[in-house]
């Protein structure tokens, strides 16, 4: 199963029954095998979370980035299959300099 790991700041989005159970990692076991199965699982799973990070046709939205395997998927790129040992970040977008 996929992994998805979070930062406090997005993990805050999650049920209290989900925070308190995946501390303090902060990481949730996926049952997707693909982006879109992702996309499925997290508006059924963690709807708050959903809406705060993702666009209604799926993609991340503007603020945050995905990062696969220490890869970061670009904005408006489809992440690739994934494999059951993947790591998924989710975080939010910094700029500065």
């Amino acid at each position: 199963m996929p992994k998805l790991t979070l930062p406090s700041s997005i993990h805050d989005l999650l049920p209290e029954k989900e925070r308190t159970a995946i501390s303090p990692r902060r990481s949730l076991s996926l049952d997707a095998g693909s982006w879109p199965e992702v996309v499925t699982e997290l508006r059924g799973r963690f709807p708050q979370l959903a809406a705060r990070t993702l666009t209604e046709h799926g993609s991340v939205a503007q603020g945050f980035m995905l990062v696969v395997n220490d890869e970061i998927v670009r904005s408006g790129e489809e992440p690739p299959a994934l494999a059951p040992d993947d790591e998924l970040f989710l975080l939010a977008a910094i700029a500065g300099g």
